[in-house]
């Protein structure tokens, strides 16, 4: 199965795939930096997160993130932050 009759038409999709792909990092990139969008995306993964398809993978998976918020608790009270520190 031939999907390009010559070089040219193959290099001219290329060109236009690559732009497209350009066009939709430059697009995700805005959308990163929209505190709404990024609101949504994170409500949206805890809803999926939800469905329960395998109770015992998300009670592991609740248990690393208890045990990671614990953790990281535990780093921030040993060194606290100082604004005092950045002049």
């Amino acid at each position: 199965m031939k999907l390009f009759e010559n070089k040219a038409e193959y290099q001219a999709f290329k060109r236009k795939y690559e732009m497209m792909g350009q066009l939709e990092e430059e697009r995700l990139r805005k959308v990163a930096e929209d505190p709404k969008a990024l609101q949504g995306f994170l409500a949206f993964m805890d809803d999926v997160r939800a469905w329960n398809f395998e109770p015992e993978a998300t009670a592991k998976q609740l248990d690393d993130e208890l045990s990671t918020d614990i953790e990281r608790q535990k780093l921030l009270v040993r060194y606290p932050l100082n604004d005092d520190d950045e002049d």
